[in-house]
C-alpha cells in the first residue's frame, strides 16, 4: 500500500497520486513498478512531493516521446528513493522526466539508474 500525508492508505501508487492534494506527500511503503505505456502525468497545480522511503521506482519505456514521469504543471519533489529505468529508444535519458516550461522538478537524495 501507499500512504498519503493525511494517513489515508491506498492500493495503488497511482491512487495516492490522484489523492494527494496540493502540498502533500506520498510515501511510498514498497518498490513501485510504472506502465510504460502511459507513465505518471502531473498536470496539475498541486506541488506534489514523493517520499521514497528507500523504496524503488522502476519504469521500461519501449516507445518514442515516453518517460516515467511527465510534469506539465506545479511542481514534483522525488526524495530518499531509486529510479530504474529501462529504454529502448534512441535517447534513454529522455526516458525519466518530461518537464513542460513553468514546472519544477526537485531531486534529494535520489539515484537513478537508466539502462538504453
Amino acid at each position: 500500500s501507499f500512504i498519503v500525508e493525511t494517513n489515508a492508505q491506498y492500493a495503488t501508487f497511482e491512487e495516492a497520486l490522484t489523492a494527494a492534494e496540493a502540498g502533500q506527500t506520498v510515501k511510498l511503503l514498497k518498490d513501485v513498478t510504472i506502465d510504460s505505456n502511459t507513465g505518471i502525468i502531473l498536470n496539475t497545480e498541486r506541488n506534489i512531493t514523493i517520499e521514497g522511503n528507500g523504496c524503488t521506482i522502476t519504469s521500461a519505456i519501449n516507445t518514442a516521446n515516453r518517460a516515467t514521469f511527465y510534469v506539465q504543471k506545479g511542481s514534483l519533489t522525488l526524495k530518499n528513493l531509486t529510479l530504474n529505468v529501462e529504454s529502448s529508444t534512441a535517447e534513454p535519458w529522455g526516458a525519466v522526466i518530461s518537464r513542460f516550461e513553468g514546472s519544477v522538478i526537485t531531486f534529494e537524495k535520489c539515484k537513478i539508474n537508466v539502462d538504453g
